[in-house]
């Protein structure tokens, strides 16, 4: 949890002081979280790392003697696990490549704007992130005049958190010019990511945008808001996957401006030849198969122990309850 007040002042101390007493009291009197803390320490042995820590987070366990293995969803070379380990396997991002079949009205748009040689940039902050008034229309004024400079050759898909036209946040959308289309709602967003319209993502810095991001090798710019997305969005700088903010966690509009004409500027082939061997190197990796392979494997050698069968046999085992497992595993998210 993360304060709503990002400005660094006396509020913003308290508020995160107050959420993280309320997650810490939720920790320990909430059954599932007790239940789920109890399988981590007692079942499976491993080291704790807190009441709150151990509920809400899975800490790097693979430096517990205990630990068999851990799985990395990041890519491979990002240096984000400092040592390492020998028990981690990377295997990309846990992206679905089945196809949806659900209508996607933004798609229409997208090859609209593709027709009349217009790039696409699409938005999103994220679910947990608190939209401010001024920082809407912070990114609205960055648009704008983007789109000046770029001589009308870009639109923008923005989607917000919100109800559109909530008397809440107080706007309409009768106040947005048309070549800015804005939605609470995309059914299909990896045909969004894999549209060649589509030349920049700017998100939050999230794992799961990050990685979406690199899996389908699109240039993204990160307005990094709290703890690991300004990680995140220092990775993207530093391996040329797109560019940061210059003063997180503030959006502003002349920052975005500048880092939109930049990316979409001559370096934007650089950009995205950087982001295509990226995202080879995350598809190969597997994903999510590749994750219940792993899981599975490890469950196969221990019965083989367990049953005393310490030489594995010349063919391969067959077990359709093996296989029924990897299948129904390649749904489930593995956090690290």
């Amino acid at each position: 949890m993360m304060a709503s007040n990002r400005d660094g002042s006396m509020a913003t101390f308290i508020e995160n002081v107050y959420l993280n007493f309320r997650e810490y009291y939720y920790s320990v009197t909430q059954p599932d979280c007790v239940a789920k803390r109890d399988i981590l320490t007692k079942r499976f042995k491993l080291q704790s790392y807190g009441v709150a820590q151990d509920t809400a987070l899975l800490p790097p366990h693979w430096e517990d003697e205990n630990c068999v293995a851990g799985i990395h969803f990041n890519t491979l070379g990002l240096l984000d696990c400092p040592k390492q380990s020998s028990k981690i396997v990377f295997v990309g991002a846990g992206v679905s490549v089945e196809t949806s079949s659900a209508f996607c009205p933004e798609l229409a748009w997208m090859d609209e704007a593709m027709l009349h040689g217009d790039d696409v940039i699409y938005m999103n902050m994220g679910s947990m992130f608190i939209w401010k008034r001024h920082e809407f229309w912070n990114c609205i004024a960055g648009f704008e005049a983007a789109y000046k400079q770029r001589g009308g050759r870009v639109r923008f898909l923005f989607k917000i958190n919100f109800p559109i036209d909530s008397p809440e946040h107080n706007f309409s959308t009768d106040e947005l010019p048309p070549y800015i289309r804005l939605t609470n709602w995309i059914d299909n967003q990896h045909a969004i990511y894999s549209h060649p319209a589509l030349k920049v993502f700017i998100h939050h810095g999230g794992g799961n945008s990050f990685n979406e991001a690199v899996y389908f090798g699109v240039p993204q710019l990160i307005l990094s808001q709290w703890l690991d997305t300004h990680e995140y969005a220092t990775y993207a700088e530093k391996f040329k996957l797109g560019l940061r903010s210059d003063r997180p966690p503030h959006v502003e509009a002349r920052d975005i401006e500048v880092k939109i004409l930049k990316m979409l500027g001559p370096s934007w082939p650089e950009y995205k030849a950087n982001c295509r061997s990226w995202a080879i190197r995350s598809q190969i990796s597997g994903g999510t198969a590749s994750a219940a392979k792993i899981i599975v494997s490890h469950a196969e050698s221990t019965r083989l122990i367990q049953d005393g069968i310490l030489t594995p046999p010349f063919t391969p085992v067959e077990s359709p309850v093996l296989e029924k497992d990897a299948e129904s595993l390649q749904d489930i998210a593995i956090c690290s």
